[in-house]
């Protein structure tokens, strides 16, 4: 008797065994971690579409599923403060391996699409061997100003040109016009803020949902100057997501300084598989004051606001939208060279977009995006007796598309991009600049690998362009002529896990960048810049090399980011004071001119949390750069600049302190003013709160609470005016 119990017991466990093991080969596991930390993520929901079932992940971030027998899993992820997910998962893979880890990153907690109350705001790689500064959620409502520039520029790295508070524009590590691609949604903004300082950017802050400054091989997808970087806005004017509810917000901003005063609303409306979306702002502001007194002409209005829709399907998604932004803003006078009075401009701009993508049942090429824009931008810039000094026309065209892939061969996953664009140019007044056609096609790759633990990737462009102008108006010069000209563009990072929370990288960049219309053909004055300005009509493309390195910490208390470039230009092409006059106007004359220089820099943030309730960050951002032949300094150089901040929350309530420190720049070009260094002091408070399904946002923020006197290396007007004294800031914002 007891061997047959021997015998069947023998028998039990050596069948279970065989059926846990026949069990488990016929299990998928899927396990979801924090793609920052690397900890696993609980209650994460997991939709495999083919399948019509949904988990929730357990402790471990584990779900198990049974195979089945079809070509393709869609499997979704999501949970609230992390971005959601969605994979796709061939047959073939699935057969491959039975554990699959997917990584989630964190976001702030979102109603409707609309970032809230996260707290993102930093220097991360994403899993990319690059580096990303992301500004969302809290902070970004915190930091919220007038003009995208002044909301930027106290991000590492980051300065801002100026010309007033109207006409601003960022500066990234002492680059900036051309070379510094602003995006909306993907699509370039092809206002003039490039071109001149007293051009304004034509986007709102109010109404978007977060920034992105991206450097590193990505870039190259949307421009061939890979030294630059992209400021990409983010407010999903074409929704190609499914939205399940009405939602929206509303809010008010203003600020004591000029007597500002902004209001803005957006709302998004989901009929069945069809989204609307809809969008307003406006905003006025007076004479800005100073420690010393009010900059005269130097009030302006925005009306800025949109309407679009989209189709949003399982395998296509489609939608169009229009815009319409208007300002009218003031250039001050009253300096060596400048209009007494000062000057006015309006801008007008409108643009038509269109946006989609495309997938397929493809396991090699799931995914192709595009998107096409119609611009169409008016300037014009009056001296105040309303005599016409320049007027300027754009109408811009442009077309992208970028084909996604997953493993292709040697290939392990990236994009493939394609865009063509064209550009018509004319200015009239007193500027004797051609009528003229830029036309550019480009192809693009972005590759990226992962072995053991290393991050591999690449980029590469090429873009061929052809500019034509037409006869000039007044001609001042028989080089006038067409040119073409065929450029290439590459960039490759590297980096290394060291550890879960230790990362080294590296990064190599030959960048090109084709003349603007403006650096080949201006000629005239150029009354609102304060200036006289020569184009060069024989300039070649400007060429550069760079390398960074860079070491990322970050654990649960600490995080440290360290950041080393150097930039060398072959031909670097810029305006340069020659210290000669235009005696029929007395303008400085500005002429164009390629030269090699140098950029180098050293970039360092450290953040603590020392307690749940207390944080501290500390970051310092240098650059210096030189005329490479004479070892003379470049002009518009940011000095040193160093930033500590102490945050204190308490429930819904958040107190801050932002201390920021800038050195004295000496290292000026010849006929540059130097500044001192100074140090001012912000504070914050900011109070959330949530009702039913509502959330409440309201921000006080007192800017230079001393009223010091201090003056902004990069501002045009810095003779005639130091920056703005002690500013109340009042931020009102309701989500639903």
């Amino acid at each position: 008797m007891k061997k047959i119990v021997l015998i069947i017991l023998v028998l039990y466990f050596n069948t279970e065994i065989l059926f846990s093991q026949s069990t488990q080969i016929n299990k998928i596991e899927l396990i979801v971690i924090d793609g920052e930390t690397h900890l696993p993520i609980e209650q994460v929901i997991v939709n495999i579409a083919e399948l019509k079932l949904k988990f929730l992940t357990d402790k471990n971030g584990n779900i198990f599923f049974e195979k089945s027998n079809i070509e393709k899993y869609t499997i979704s992820l999501e949970r609230i403060g992390y971005r959601a997910n969605q994979i796709i998962l061939s047959s073939r893979v699935i057969e491959n391996k039975t554990k699959h880890i997917f990584h989630l990153f964190a976001i702030p907690i979102q109603a409707g699409g609309v970032i809230i109350t996260g707290e993102h705001n930093d220097i991360s790689m994403e899993g990319d061997a690059q580096t990303k500064i992301v500004l969302e959620g809290k902070e970004l409502q915190r930091d919220l100003s007038t003009t995208l520039a002044s909301t930027l520029k106290n991000e590492l790295g980051v300065a801002m040109r100026s010309m007033g508070p109207a006409p601003s524009r960022p500066v990234l590590r002492g680059l900036g016009g051309d070379r510094i691609v602003i995006a909306e949604d993907g699509i370039k903004n092809d206002d003039l803020s490039a071109t001149s300082p007293d051009h304004a950017v034509t986007i709102e802050p109010f109404t978007i949902d977060r920034i992105e400054i991206i450097r590193g091989p990505k870039v190259l997808l949307s421009t061939p100057v890979s030294l630059g970087g992209i400021i990409q806005v983010v407010r999903d004017e074409i929704p190609l997501k499914e939205i399940s509810r009405i939602t929206g917000n509303a809010g008010f901003f203003g600020e004591s300084v000029n007597k500002g005063i902004l209001g803005a609303a957006t709302i998004l409306i989901p009929i069945d598989k069809f989204n609307f979306r809809g969008e307003i702002s406006s905003k006025k502001a007076k004479n800005i004051s100073s420690p010393i007194g009010e900059l005269k002409n130097s009030a302006f209005e925005v009306l800025n606001y949109s309407v679009g829709t989209s189709f949003v399907d399982h395998n296509f998604s489609f939608g169009v939208s229009a815009r319409e932004y208007q300002t009218s803003y003031g250039i001050p006078g009253g300096f060596v060279g400048a209009h007494p009075n000062g000057v006015d401009i309006d801008i007008f701009k409108r643009q038509i977009q269109a946006r989609g993508k495309i997938i397929f049942d493809d396991e090699e090429f799931p995914q192709i995006e595009f998107n096409l824009s119609r611009l169409y931008l008016s300037q014009q810039e009056f001296e105040k007796k309303g005599l016409i000094g320049a007027d300027f026309f754009v109408k811009h065209l442009t077309f992208n598309a970028q084909l996604i892939h997953n493993e292709v061969g040697l290939l392990h996953s990236g994009t493939f991009g394609l865009t063509a664009e064209e550009r018509d140019y004319k200015i009239g007044g007193l500027v004797f600049t051609p009528t003229t056609n830029m036309q550019n096609v480009a192809l693009s790759f972005f590759e990226s690998w992962i072995k053991n633990n290393f991050t591999f990737q690449i980029g590469g462009r090429t873009d061929i362009s052809k500019i034509t102008p037409s006869k000039m108006l007044k001609p001042t010069s028989d080089e006038i002529k067409k040119r073409n000209f065929w450029i290439t563009s590459f960039s490759g990072s590297i980096l290394y896990d060291f550890s879960d929370v230790s990362h080294y990288g590296f990064t190599f960049s030959k960048s090109s960048r084709v003349p603007t219309i403006e650096e080949l053909f201006s000629q005239g004055p150029h009354l609102a810049a304060y200036s006289y300005e020569i184009g060069n009509p024989n300039l070649e493309n400007e060429k550069g090399f760079g390398a960074e390195i860079f070491y990322h910490f970050n654990d649960d208390k600490f995080s440290f980011m360290s950041i080393g470039f150097v930039n060398y230009f072959e031909n670097f092409i810029m305006p340069r004071n020659s210290g000669e006059k235009n005696w029929a106007t007395l303008l400085p004359i500005y002429k164009t001119v390629g030269v090699p220089a140098v950029f180098k820099g050293l970039e360092l943030e450290m953040k603590y949390e020392a307690t749940s309730f207390l944080k501290t960050n500390l970051s310092f951002s240098y650059t210096n750069g030189i005329f490479n032949d004479s070892k003379n300094s470049l002009p518009n150089i940011p000095p040193l600049k160093i930033l500590f901040s102490t945050e204190w929350k308490f429930k819904d309530v958040t107190f801050g302190t932002q201390n920021e420190f800038a050195s004295k720049q000496n290292n000026v070009d010849e006929f540059e003013m130097p500044t001192d260094s100074y140090w001012i002091m912000n504070i914050h408070a900011q109070y959330l709160f949530v009702k039913e399904t509502n959330i409440y946002s309201f921000s006080l923020n007192v800017d230079n609470i001393f009223n010091t006197i201090y003056r902004n290396h990069l501002s045009r007007i810095k003779s005639i005016m130091p920056e703005a004294g002690r500013n109340f800031r009042i931020i009102f914002r309701a989500y639903f």
